[in-house]
């Protein structure tokens, strides 16, 4: 009986295109706010870290480390369309010649060693973004990104409940509720620990998102954080001077998009702290693996503001979408994703 082949997803192979790349190429760029390399940031690569083997990037091996990183490349560019995992088998013999003798089914990323001395806090890590599969994901959607709105002014019968409930779209039902004359009010995260992690950043960025999230699933056209953040400007719920609002929402928004992509998680306690050895590598859809850290962290912020934007997951499996009640009142529950664009 032959020996089975190893078989991994886009973003597993993704993770080990980076390790080759890096190895080949012996130094990681910085990128600007456009994803475009910044000359002027660079790290140069002695050692990469990967599922706890560490590869050196010596003399003379760069040339088979580039021809593998650019097979690999190929095969992930070319990997049938829907397809979950796809065996390679010549990257395969190539890692396991290296003395990988298996990926991992999820990583925490890569470490990149950027000397040789001990004495210079060398290593950096980076989680692992790729857009060579089609735009990522910054925050998966659960039940747990719920957000919940009180829905004002408007009493409903059980039977106009179901009315509205079996519209297709959400933005027709709360079109319908606010034809009624209702209004919808931010209440809470459904996940407590999620809107406390955001209180942590600023008090007011849960109603902010919330805000946010409710004017994408009441609207239809640009899906763009940055374009709803203009539409929020125009309103100020949060009554900041109007001088300075739009700068005012645009700065928490931006740091809670960085702290989701350096690994905040919903359902996970955060202190608030910042690991200043960890970074971000995108690797662009042409191949081209450049990273963000904390010498060019106000560009990836923006590079954040400029290529995100809200989607909707399925309300099924979270449970969100549809108009309830609880004693007297009446509640909406909307989901929060966030996808690269």
């Amino acid at each position: 009986m032959g020996k089975c082949m190893w078989s991994y997803n886009t973003k597993t192979w993704s993770e080990v295109y980076v390790l080759l790349k890096l190895l080949s190429e012996a130094v990681l760029y910085g990128a600007d706010a456009d994803l475009q390399k910044n000359d002027n940031i660079s790290y140069p690569v002695k050692k990469v870290g990967y599922y706890g083997t560490v590869l050196e990037s010596s003399t003379g091996d760069e040339i088979t480390y580039k021809r593998n990183s650019l097979l690999l490349l190929e095969k992930i560019q070319n990997a049938p369309e829907g397809s979950q995992t796809f065996e390679n088998p010549e990257i395969e013999s190539f890692l396991k010649d290296l003395g990988v003798d298996k990926l991992p089914a999820d990583t925490s990323g890569i470490t990149v060693v950027t000397s040789h001395s001990s004495d210079q806090n060398p290593t950096l890590r980076f989680k692992i973004k790729s857009q060579l599969s089609g735009p990522a994901t910054l925050l998966n959607p659960s039940a747990k990104t719920n957000f919940i709105y009180e829905i004002e002014n408007i009493v409903l019968s059980p039977n106009e409940i179901d009315n509205i409930n079996s519209l297709e779209q959400i933005r027709h039902r709360i079109e319908a509720a606010k034809g009624n004359g209702a209004t919808f009010r931010f209440i809470r995260t459904q996940e407590n620990i999620f809107g406390l992690n955001m209180q942590l950043i600023d008090s007011h960025l849960p109603e902010i998102m919330g805000h946010l999230l409710l004017d994408y699933y009441s609207t239809t056209g640009p899906e763009t954080i940055k374009h709803f953040l203009e539409m929020l400007n125009e309103r100020n719920p949060c009554n900041f001077p109007s001088s300075s609002a739009l700068n005012l929402y645009r700065l928490k928004v931006k740091q809670f998009l960085a702290e989701i992509a350096f690994g905040m998680m919903p359902s996970e306690p955060w202190d608030g702290s910042h690991d200043t050895t960890t970074g971000l590598i995108v690797i662009r859809d042409d191949g081209e693996v450049l990273c963000y850290h904390v010498y060019n962290h106000n560009e990836f912020e923006e590079y954040l503001l400029k290529n995100t934007g809200f989607a909707t997951p399925g309300t099924t499996q979270w449970e969100y979408g549809k108009i309830y009640q609880e004693g007297n009142k009446f509640y909406i529950k909307l989901n929060l994703q966030i996808k690269f664009i």
